[in-house]
């Protein structure tokens, strides 16, 4: 999943994150200081997701209450929430179409719900 989130209190406007597999593929940050947020964008490229927050939320900027590395714990925090709702929603989805293929006396595989391949019956 890839978002784009904005920032709020930071040098940077905007930070761009790519997370597979609950592991962290890219983050861009735009603008801010270029070389410290260059080298945080390579350091939690690999890592977890949960190990990033640990680490990283909560960080402050001078007297700002908060900081590029905890606007990117606010930005992985947002992307958590989006797929816990795409998942629900993929669920719900789901559940609907099983009752209507039910009151129809249609039985379709469980698995071809969630397979990414068109039918070929």
């Amino acid at each position: 999943m890839k978002i784009t989130y904005k920032t709020q209190g930071t040098c940077s406007s905007h930070i761009e994150v790519e997370v597979e597999d609950d592991v962290i593929q890219q983050v861009f940050f735009w603008g801010g200081c270029n070389g410290n947020l260059q080298g945080i964008s390579r350091l939690v490229k690999g890592m977890k997701v949960e190990e990033i927050l640990q680490k990283l939320e909560g960080v402050k900027c001078g007297n700002r209450s908060t900081s590029c590395p905890d606007q990117l714990c606010k930005a992985l925090r947002e992307m958590k929430q989006r797929s816990c709702l795409i998942l629900l929603f993929k669920f719900e989805t789901a559940s609907l179409f099983f009752n209507i293929l039910s009151y129809f006396r249609i039985i379709v595989p469980f698995h071809f719900l969630f397979s990414s391949r068109p039918f070929k019956g």
